[in-house]
């Protein structure tokens, strides 16, 4: 009996040992098929990526993340580094090419951040070959393998046409910084106002480093007579300044056949004709089929202290003053403009004579302020607003009218977002004195 139940506990435990072996082997026929279907994934997700890499339009670089060998290249890598995919494939990539200043600030780069974007680098390839190049390194799990994946964007060609800008750049900037110079050299001294007024103040504020406003002052033949203009030009910026160029050359001519002649009755509405005749031909204006049309609005005022005369010509242009009743007035110009070609070279342009007496106050303005567009609608300042400060702050000394105008501008203007100046910018007041005689 015992060697029966023994022999059956025996064939219990073989039969329990076979089924647990079974078991054993199904479980691994199931993880060898997890396995090899793992495998067959990894492969085809890496054909996936390659195939992906390949049709880069730049040079790509798989690199081993702790051992740095190169484990996969595309045709672009290979081109730009001169070197094939057999000779590529397991080598260093410092042997592959090298960056100026050594691998170690991208290698601190990648540790600290985890990745390189776009770092301008000047590389030299094993050859010998420098270039200048964008690189972007970043993580990447590669064939299994912690890697990183690198793209290179050869920028020699942009950096050299950049620097090539950058000089001209820098050629033209000086240039028009020197032109300034020569510009603002031709504006009259400051004093030379004193000499006539009792108060006075000058803005002339360019849109650009030079401009299309300029004004002009002279002291005439006897000391008591002066002559002031103010001229906004054709445009602003270096087309503006080459106008106001021109404006001095025949303002030259004007003063010196005024000089030569003491009889002369200074007629601003006569500088005015002299001015659209002179421009008109040295710009070759003189019919509607001229390529050029340029010319300027502005105002022409003589003044002979002697006499308390005032005379205004304007090309569109007015004057504003305040009478001896401290009233508010303005002189309206001309409706015309000076030189244009659409300008006829006989039109007689008209003037204002004024009587002045002590306190009378004037304001000349170009319409870049008066255009200049700011406040709640986005709209010019206008020649209301220009003449509300004139209301409301005539008695204040010169200088304190001066930054109100400044102020008041700079508020209007800051009314609306990233707001630009529309032109330059050119207010001259003056203030009548004492007769002298």
């Amino acid at each position: 009996m015992e060697i029966e139940e023994t022999n059956e506990s025996l064939k219990a435990e073989i039969a329990k040992l076979t089924k647990q072996v079974i078991n054993q082997n199904k479980i691994y026929k199931i993880l060898e098929e997890k396995h090899d279907n793992l495998i067959k994934k990894i492969a085809l997700q890496k054909q996936n990526m390659e195939n992906i890499l390949s049709h880069i339009l730049l040079p790509v670089l798989i690199t081993h993340k702790v051992e740095r060998k190169i484990i996969y290249a595309n045709k672009f890598a290979q081109n730009l580094y001169d070197i094939s995919e057999k000779d590529i494939i397991g080598s260093e990539i410092d042997k592959v090419y090298t960056v100026k200043n050594g691998s170690d600030s991208l290698i601190k780069e990648l540790t600290e951040t985890g990745k390189i974007n776009a770092a301008e680098k000047q590389i030299t390839t094993h050859t010998g070959k420098e270039f200048t190049a964008l690189l972007s390194v970043s993580p990447i799990l590669y064939d299994n393998e912690d890697c990183y994946i690198g793209m290179t964007v050869d920028i020699t060609q942009q950096k050299d046409m950049e620097n090539k800008i950058q000089e001209v750049y820098k050629h033209t900037k000086e240039s028009i910084q020197y032109a300034a110079l020569i510009q603002s050299a031709i504006l009259p001294e400051y004093n030379l106002f004193s000499n006539y007024f009792k108060d006075f103040f000058a803005l002339w504020y360019p849109k650009d480093t030079v401009g299309g406003d300029i004004y002009l002052f002279h002291e005439l033949r006897h000391e008591d007579e002066c002559l002031l203009m103010f001229i906004d030009c054709t445009g602003h910026g270096v087309p503006g300044a080459f106008v106001t160029m021109l404006v001095k050359a025949v303002e030259t001519q004007i003063i010196t056949e005024i000089m030569t002649n003491p009889a002369m009755d200074i007629s601003p509405a006569w500088i005015m004709s002299y001015f659209n005749k002179s421009l008109k031909k040295l710009l070759n204006q003189e019919t509607k089929d001229s390529i050029l049309n340029v010319g300027w609005d502005g105002g022409i005022i003589y003044y002979n202290r002697k006499k308390q005369i005032l005379k205004f010509a304007g090309a569109e242009t007015p004057l504003f003053y305040i009478d001896e009743n401290k009233e508010f007035q303005t002189i309206k110009g001309n409706r015309y403009s000076v030189g244009y070609k659409k300008c006829d070279v006989n039109y007689k342009y008209k003037e204002a004579i004024l009587n002045v007496q002590e306190g009378m106050k004037f304001y000349c303005t170009t319409d870049g302020y008066l255009d200049q567009n700011g406040g709640e609608k986005d709209f010019p300042f206008g020649k209301k607003r220009f003449g509300n400060i004139i209301k409301e702050w005539h008695e204040e000394p010169m200088a304190e009218q001066q930054e109100v105008f400044l102020m008041e501008m700079a508020n209007y203007e800051d009314m609306v977002e990233n707001n630009n100046r529309n032109d330059d910018m050119t207010v001259i007041a003056f203030e009548i004195g004492k007769s002298l005689f």
